[in-house]
């Protein structure tokens, strides 16, 4: 397992957190699991992983992305990592917070909505009418351009909808194989 934190306070978190389920185990962590965590931002992170391989492949990964937001969760990098043939990524999209921002014209805003998305196409999203339709459109752009970008043949996503009927976020997940 490889965990990636930016937040400090988090990455020692969840090292108590392991300790305290090692130690309530039987027997304490296995010889088989081997648990690293990474103080870091998810980009900088997935880049030196990429770098460290040079050029073997990566093992058999269901790499699972939950940023908050959008920022510094690049398409390219994402489908970097996961560009072997037995990688899988579950990605936690932040649909409405794009959606919230989606004529925001700060500069680096676009840019990591570019980034996020892989292409131009998100602008067409701030002509529809309703939150529902640019909802429904940015959730479609961003399932066609990690299928395309990550050459995954399968691509589902499940909506998490709170108590209120809102979709709180989206979790996508794209695979190569069937099984």
């Amino acid at each position: 397992f490889l965990f990636i934190e930016q937040d400090a306070a988090r990455v020692a978190r969840l090292g108590e957190q392991l300790e305290a389920l090692w130690a309530g185990r039987q027997g304490g962590q296995p010889e088989n699991v081997r648990v690293h965590q990474i103080h870091g931002d998810f980009e900088n992170s997935a880049i030196e992983i990429l770098a460290d391989l040079g050029g073997k492949n990566l093992a058999p990964t269901v790499a699972f992305v939950d940023p908050f937001g959008f920022s510094d969760v690049p398409l390219e990098t994402l489908c970097a990592l996961t560009n072997y043939p037995q990688c899988e990524v579950l990605f936690s999209f932040m649909v409405d917070s794009v959606n919230r921002v989606i004529k925001h014209p700060e500069e680096a805003i676009q840019d990591h909505r570019q980034a996020l998305f892989g292409t131009d196409e998100y602008l067409e999203a701030a002509n529809l009418g309703t939150p529902a339709e640019r909802h429904a459109f940015l959730h479609e752009l961003y399932r066609r351009q990690l299928s395309k970008a990550g050459e995954f043949d399968y691509v589902i996503d499940f909506n998490m909808i709170n108590l209120q009927g809102h979709n709180v976020y989206s979790l996508v997940y794209a695979t190569r194989h069937l099984k």
